[in-house]
Parts: C-alpha cells; structure tokens; sequence
C-alpha cells in the first residue's frame, strides 16, 4: 500500500534494470573531478596561507589537504577531543551538530584513518549518494534529460563543492533530507522519520526537515482538504505508521538533552555563535548575513560581483518561458529591468574600496538605509494588498503571501524601534580581520 496521493508511474524496476543511478555517479563523478582540480590549484594560492588553515601533514593530505580548512577544523576537534564549552562568550565545538563529527569518531575507531581524511572522504561518499538519490527522485516526476539537468545544475551551483570532498557536514545532511523524503513517498514513514532525526542531529537548519515530513503526509493522506469553499481537517486518514515522521525531531532533541545534562545549556549551540570572532547573535544582521557581504568586498570586486550577476541571470533565465501578454507584460519587462538596475549598483558599490561612506557612490549610505527600509515597507504592503485581492487564489498561496508580509513589516518595524542600534551599517567596506583566523570561526581550544 502507497500514499494515496502518489499517482506518479513506478518506475523502479527501469531504474535498475536500466542503472540509472549510474548517471548519477557518473555525472557526480565528473563534476567533482573537476572542482578537486580547482580546490587543489587555489589550495596553493593566495588564500591557502590564511590563519584558519591549519597545514600539518596527515596521510592523504597531498591530495585532500586543500579541503581541510575553517570549520573542518572544529570537526577535527570534536571527533578527536570531544565538545566542551566556556560560556557564550568564547568560541567552543557545541556549535557544530553531532552527527558527522561522530559519525568520522567512529570510523577513525574502527580504520584507524585519520580524521582529516576521512571527512573528506565521508563527503564525497555521502555527496555520491545524494546525488543518485536526488535523480531517482526527480525521475518520479520528469524524464530522464530533465533530471540529469536538475542533477547538474545542483553540482555546478557554486557552494555545491562542499557535497565534493570538504571536511564539512553539509553533504551528510543533504543525503538525509533526500533520503527522507524518497521514503515517506514509498511509504516508509517510521524509516522516513529515521533519517529525519539523522538530519536534526546534523545541522540546525534540520528542524525544517520536520515540517516538510508533517507535511507532506497531510497532504498525500489528504488531512486538509477544500470541500464547498471551506477548509475540512480529516484526522482520521492518518495512519498509526505516519506518526513515525515525527521521530525526525529526536535528533535535536537528543543534543539539546546531551547539552543540558553536561553543560546545563541545552541552546549552548545557539547561545555561543555571539562569540566574538563569530558575532552571529539572533537578529536580521545574521538572517540576511549582512557580514558575509561586507567580508566578501575583501576579493576582487569587480570579479566576484559579476560572478554574482552571472549566476543571478542564469538562475532566472533557466527554464524560462514568457507567459504574460500587453500590461503585465511591461510591468513583468520594467520589473526585471529595474532587479537588473539594482544588482548593477550592488556590483558597483560592493568594487567600492572605501564603502559607500566615502566611496563614489550615487547615494550616501543614509540614503542607501532609508531607500532599504522603504523598499522593505512597499513589499510589505505589496504583499499583503496581494493576498486581501486575490480572491481566486488558494487559502495556501494566501497565506504564505501574509506570512511574508509580517516577516518584513516585522523587521522593519524593527529597525525603526532599534534606532541606530539597529542600524546595519552600510559604510564598512574592507575589513582587516576578514580573512583572521578568529573572523573565519576558528579559535584554538582551550
């Protein structure tokens, strides 16, 4: 027995038969070739002699060495040392989730491999299988061609090097999201809920995996339906085995607890990224990583801002099909015109050396701050005039077009209670401490 809701053809029989999932190594296999080739050549760069590497030897390091850097460091420490904890106000490994550090301890235990090695190892290794898992998922829903190319464009993405052999979790967390949901679909909720808790005990942003579990079986077992023009909630279409989905949580929860009993702080990973060097407490300037962007005015400007440009046309271009016709096809025209305007003048700004404080910019930055909030004011009502007007509109699409409405009236009034406390502040341009070992998230255990 399926969820009722899946009308799409079974075609596992095709997907082995025909190996499939060969593609999917094949074309991982290929990209990931590729970017060991550049992360070896910049591992010798410039950027190589910077204090958040650390270049002890280790076995393999000639050829993995340049992966091993920034976070990876703290990984080290956890799979070798064990987490402790000073207090928020130092740099401490209870920011990191357990799960990969653990998962290369218990390698390291039973290999005797170093660590360092091994996390690179495990990504790759976990990278390949996110990536035959992510076809197979999408060739659910569309031809083969259309899956490769969805598989492609997530690997060339530019942060897609760390499924690639970086000694971060990122690519362990993607196979579990993945493989999570490929199971619920088959209807192996209590498995599904398995690998959610695997992803929870990962990284943070895990709790989202939870949500997405919940509701994808309200919706497959049609929980929520629209009869007569109102909304009827059915609780009893839910099955004893989908509250195995909620098992995605215990992984949060068994850290947060691990974190309690030990340290008496069950947020410490929440409560320590404030530290200094790190500097990144609850609030829009860690939401919107406003220091990630002033950091990044450290590299070439020109070069890194068209980069961004490049990338920003390509998203929007891939796919792209003209469906308005007359009014709306100008205002869509005049929209994208004035997204393109916009970007142009952040390339500009962010070549700036100085800032847009005293750089030669076309506004100071007062002006680029009250222009931010009155924009952020404007979508805003934009959004929730959207969502009062469309009458034809689904309660979902509604609903979502209000919530994003209240998340931007929400900070800005924010920002205009803060005063100048809250003020992000637009002058910094070039900072000394960028590429600093402590401004990099690392600071040597104590």
């Amino acid at each position: 027995m399926t969820l009722s809701r899946s009308s799409e053809p079974d075609r596992r029989s095709d997907w082995i038969t025909g190996r499939a999932w060969l593609d999917a190594l094949a074309i991982f296999a290929v990209v990931t070739a590729c970017v060991f080739i550049a992360v070896n050549l910049g591992g010798h760069a410039q950027l190589s002699s910077i204090a958040s590497v650390d270049t002890t030897p280790y076995a393999g390091s000639s050829i993995f060495g340049s992966w091993f850097r920034f976070d990876g460091r703290w990984y080290d420490i956890i799979a070798t040392r064990g987490y402790y904890w000073a207090g928020p106000d130092l740099q401490s490994p209870v920011a990191y989730f357990p799960a990969y550090p653990m998962l290369l301890r218990v390698l390291h235990e039973v290999t005797g491999v170093s660590v360092r090695l091994l996390g690179s190892l495990v990504t790759i290794a976990c990278g390949a299988g996110m990536s035959v898992l992510l076809l197979r998922w999408c060739r659910d829903r569309v031809d083969s061609t259309t899956a490769r190319i969805a598989l492609v464009t997530l690997l060339v993405y530019p942060y897609a090097y760390y499924f690639m052999g970086a000694v971060y979790a990122d690519a362990l967390f993607a196979l579990a999201v993945i493989g999570a949901f490929v199971l619920l679909e088959r209807d192996h909720p209590i498995w599904a809920g398995v690998l959610g808790a695997l992803a929870t005990a990962t990284r943070p942003t895990g709790l989202a995996v939870v949500i997405g579990l919940v509701a994808v079986v309200l919706w497959k077992r049609e929980v929520i339906t629209r009869v007569a023009g109102r909304t009827v909630i059915s609780l009893r279409n839910l099955r004893r085995g989908d509250f195995g989905v909620l098992l995605s949580i215990g992984g949060l929860i068994a850290y947060m607890t691990y974190l309690g009993a030990r340290f008496d702080a069950p947020l410490a990973f929440e409560e320590v990224q404030k530290a200094p060097g790190w500097d990144q407490g609850v609030g829009p300037r860690t939401w919107f990583k406003i220091t990630w962007l002033q950091q990044i005015k450290n590299l070439p400007g020109w070069t890194i801002g068209w980069i961004m440009l490049a990338n920003l046309i390509s998203a929007h271009s891939l796919k792209f099909k003209v469906r308005a016709e007359g009014s709306r096809l100008i205002a869509g025209i005049a929209l994208i015109v004035i997204g393109l305007a916009m970007t142009y003048g952040v390339v500009v700004t962010g070549n700036m050396q100085t800032g847009v404080e005293y750089g030669n910019t076309l506004l100071n930055a007062n002006q680029i701050w009250y222009l931010l909030l009155g924009v952020m004011c404007i979508s805003g009502v934009a959004s929730l005039v959207t969502a009062l007007m469309a009458k034809s509109s689904s309660m979902l699409s509604r609903g979502v077009l209000i919530a994003i409405s209240a998340i931007l009236m929400g900070v800005l009034l924010y920002f205009l209670i803060g005063g100048e406390e809250a003020k992000l502040n637009l002058s910094a341009a070039q900072g000394s401490r960028v590429f600093d070992g402590s401004a990099a998230g690392f600071q040597p255990a104590v």
